[in-house]
């Protein structure tokens, strides 16, 4: 680990949108286990709210920092995509936060892997895979011809609108304020 600063803060950073995120997929895993709808919703509002300020805790570090502005910019948009559920799996988020490219790609294989082997039910391979190409495209890395036309037949409104508008982060904002 770097002592440079720019290296500490992305790394703060980087814990940061994890623990949130993690927050985030607990209070949907334990969703059963609250006493009623109502708590789970309240709980759920807290922690993108949490999320709406590390967003704007963000958007003044972008301003300041012409260092860390490209990754800022992708913490933002990783943030972006968990406020509004366009990814439901944590690990896809969090490698979208990184623009970790190769390690999505490795998910993906691994992920066409285990469909091969029945080890997954097909519903679950298509969100995964939607989710994952939709990731590997909005970070701009070349998806096959097969790979395109699977994405444009399985996503959803969310993940379509998240890939083609970058203006798509205030909407998301004014949402949670809702």
């Amino acid at each position: 680990m770097s002592n440079h600063p720019p290296d500490v803060l992305k790394q703060q950073i980087q814990q940061q949108l994890s623990r949130l995120l993690k927050q985030l997929q607990d209070v949907e895993n334990d969703k059963e286990m609250l006493d009623s709808e109502e708590e789970y919703l309240e709980i759920k509002r807290e922690t993108l709210q949490q999320l709406e300020e590390f967003q704007q805790t963000l958007n003044q570090i972008g301003q300041n920092d012409e260092i860390l502005r490209d990754d800022i910019r992708s913490f933002r948009m990783a943030v972006r995509a968990a406020c509004v559920e366009t990814f439901k799996t944590l690990e896809i988020i969090q490698m979208f936060a990184q623009q970790n490219t190769n390690q999505i790609k490795e998910k993906l294989s691994s992920l066409e892997t285990s469909f091969r082997l029945h080890k997954i039910p097909e519903s679950e391979f298509i969100s995964q895979k939607t989710e994952i190409l939709g990731a590997l495209q909005k970070l701009n890395s070349p998806l096959t011809q097969e790979q395109e036309q699977f994405l444009k037949k399985h996503m959803n409104s969310k993940l379509k609108e998240f890939i083609e508008n970058d203006s798509f982060e205030q909407t998301v904002l004014s949402n949670i304020k809702n």
